[in-house]
């Protein structure tokens, strides 16, 4: 019924001081609503090196609500 994924992607092999995180919200695939894109991240986090990026998906009851969340850390 309930789901979540973490998917991580490092660039490089030093670790940002700075993080933010964004997310976008569906509704059974018919609503949207949020920002989920790197340039909002770096916006908000006011991140100008990434130096990680990582996914994390949650969803419940499948294609009810489904939660897609960008997490960027850099300097």
């Amino acid at each position: 019924m309930y789901r979540q994924e973490k998917i991580p992607g490092k660039i490089g092999n030093v670790e940002g001081i700075k993080s933010a995180k964004v997310c976008v919200y569906n509704f059974l695939f018919l609503v949207s609503a949020g920002d989920a894109s790197i340039t909002e991240a770096k916006r908000q986090g006011e991140i100008s090196r990434i130096h990680s990026v990582e996914i994390e998906v949650s969803s419940f009851l499948f294609i009810f609500v489904r939660r897609h969340c960008l997490i960027l850390t850099g300097d």
